[in-house]
């Protein structure tokens, strides 16, 4: 049976499959890996910040350091506008409408979802359309994703205290994934594979806590807060990635994809900030409907841009390479 190849014909696959079938299992069969011991540490919530912790030590650890200039010029300036717009419509809902949002739609599912990005989704594009800097960019992405951010921006919208520890708690495998990386190649080489290795049991982690029921049943918030979605992330990344950085615009268009780890967000800001934890089920159904509709769309979106605005390349090797380039879909 070929399931890997079948698997990895969708971009992002790695995560999504497994998560897909976690929310599978948890809709018709809940509880079925709280059993204790190896299995429930490894195939469920349990275990979600220690692979997460894992992936970004092997991430940092394929960073060379000299490469770290271009990538924040490039994608740092990219985040800094997403985390800004997530940032602005997380004051703006916390002033007028408090926790509750509007719609149907939850301030903690809108921040969620704005400044989420899904790393494996850019990735696979940024193989087909980029250079080794986008590549590069991964690592940068992976921390963004975390679902620590929304809940430092939601703090902060909220008037709570900025937790510097939880930015520190992120940070810190990362960077020193980046320092035995560089100080040793031999370690680069060693954790080469691992983040490949990571993604599908970190998506089944964060998929057993997802009920498929429950979030088709938000259908047209999850399809509103889709659109908004794209219309918030797209428009200012893609222009500043034209007339600011002076690129093509694929890069800035692979990074609007919600990514599976925003799922565990709206539990962590529940926890943190006990005025979202009303909006908890609905949140989570509503982000989870947006993850599967956003990886369809995006590698469509990224495909358009490239072939309109062009690739990594130049000239007629540029327009040959999308021309050329598989199919993603």
């Amino acid at each position: 049976m070929k399931i890997l190849k079948t698997v990895e014909k969708f971009p992002g696959g790695l995560m999504v499959g497994p998560l897909l079938i976690a929310a599978v299992i948890h809709t018709w069969a809940p509880g079925i890996v709280e059993i204790g011991g190896p299995t429930t540490a490894l195939f469920s919530s349990a275990g979600t910040m220690c692979l997460a912790g894992l992936l970004l030590f092997i991430i940092g650890s394929q960073l060379p350091v000299r490469q770290v200039g271009a990538v924040l010029k490039r994608h740092g300036t990219l985040l800094v506008i997403k985390l800004a717009a997530a940032f602005a419509v997380g004051m703006l809902l916390m002033h007028n409408f408090g926790a509750k949002g509007f719609f149907g739609i939850s301030t903690m599912a809108f921040v969620s979802v704005l400044s989420s990005n899904n790393p494996g989704v850019f990735l696979a594009l940024t193989k087909i359309y980029g250079d080794e800097i986008d590549h590069a960019a991964f690592g940068l992405w992976n921390v963004a994703c975390m679902p620590t951010i929304p809940l430092l921006i939601l703090g902060a919208a909220s008037g709570a205290a900025f937790d510097y520890m939880a930015l520190i708690a992120l940070l810190v495998p990362f960077l020193l994934g980046i320092l035995l990386g560089n100080l040793d190649a031999d370690i680069r080489k060693l954790m080469a594979p691992g983040s490949m290795i990571m993604l599908p049991f970190l998506g089944f982690c964060f998929g057993i806590s997802v009920d498929l029921v429950t979030a088709f049943r938000s259908g047209l918030q999850g399809l509103v807060l889709t659109l908004i979605f794209y219309f918030i992330s797209v428009i200012p990344s893609f222009f500043t990635d034209r007339w600011i950085l002076r690129r093509p615009g694929y890069g800035s268009i692979a990074t609007c994809c919600v990514a599976g780890l925003a799922i565990g967000a709206p539990a962590q800001i529940a926890q943190a900030v006990p005025e979202h934890a009303p909006y908890l089920q609905t949140a989570t159904a509503q982000i989870a409907l947006v993850m599967i509709l956003t990886t369809v769309i995006t590698p469509f979106l990224t495909r358009f841009a490239a072939g309109r605005f062009g690739t990594a390349s130049s000239g007629a090797k540029s327009h040959r390479a999308v021309k050329n380039a598989p199919s993603i879909s």
